[in-house]
């Protein structure tokens, strides 16, 4: 028998399955901002993996040439591994229930 009511309704439903056609990176600062939670790999992970030698300056420079972003600001390989030394915090949002109490 089919349920008369959404189906979405009425079993578990991923509450992320509405970013499903959001870019990673915008999806990323949202979780950031509003749950605190890291989708990527925090600073001094990407850090520890650069001197290793696990990433390497040819992998960041890929990377940029993949990016039109990074290419039109004119980001280096070099840039991306000092800004790893630059960690800034992401200020979480209040929650709406925090802001009603």
């Amino acid at each position: 028998i089919a349920p008369a009511w959404p189906l979405d309704r009425a079993i578990a439903v991923n509450p992320h399955w509405a970013r499903i056609g959001m870019p990673v990176r915008r999806v990323a600062a949202r979780m950031a901002a509003l749950g605190g939670i890291q989708v990527f790999p925090g600073r001094d992970r990407q850090l520890q993996a650069w001197t290793e030698g696990r990433i390497s300056a040819q992998d960041l420079d890929q990377a940029i040439r993949q990016m039109p972003q990074a290419q039109a600001c004119g980001l280096t390989a070099e840039d991306c591994v000092q800004a790893l030394h630059n960690t800034q915090p992401v200020e979480q949002l209040p929650l709406l229930i925090d802001v009603l109490d």
